[in-house]
């Protein structure tokens, strides 16, 4: 399986769009999370058709503010969402050759009260699952100064 995630910071230019298009094309992901892609509606809908990919589920950002878009092309991939929320989509994939498994995408607030509450709702994700579970994106979180 491969994913390709990218806090991208705006998608919707022709340079992002050629870079991503050259990435599917080269890369081949089976999914495809776009964070951070600074436009919603039927922008979205427009860009997501001009990348090329047959299936979508978007946690719309809040203005020009978050966003998470998960993107595949293979029908016989499904993504089963679960919950979502503005700083994560959790979901469960199924595919042909592999035991279903769950993944959670996050792009967590820059803003430490916030994203407080996103660790508590992991927390208790990891509680519920027995399933894999993979967990990926940008948290903003500081290592070390």
């Amino acid at each position: 399986m491969i994913i390709v995630a990218w806090n991208i910071r705006g998608v919707a230019n022709k340079a992002t769009i050629r870079t991503l298009k050259e990435i599917k094309s080269q890369h081949r992901p089976d999914i495809t999370l776009i964070y951070e892609p600074k436009c919603s509606g039927n922008k979205a809908t427009e860009v997501i058709k001009a990348l090329g990919f047959n299936f979508s589920f978007l946690e719309e950002a809040d203005g020009y503010v978050g966003g998470i878009w998960v993107l595949w092309d293979n029908p016989a991939l499904t993504i089963n969402i679960l919950e979502t929320h503005h700083q994560y989509v959790a979901m469960e994939v199924k595919d042909p050759s592999h035991s279903p498994w769950k993944l959670t995408t996050v792009y967590a607030s820059p803003q430490e009260g916030i994203r407080k509450n996103l660790w508590e709702n992991l927390k208790r994700l990891a509680d519920a699952t027995t399933d894999a579970w993979m967990v990926i994106g940008d948290f903003n979180e500081i290592a070390e100064e």
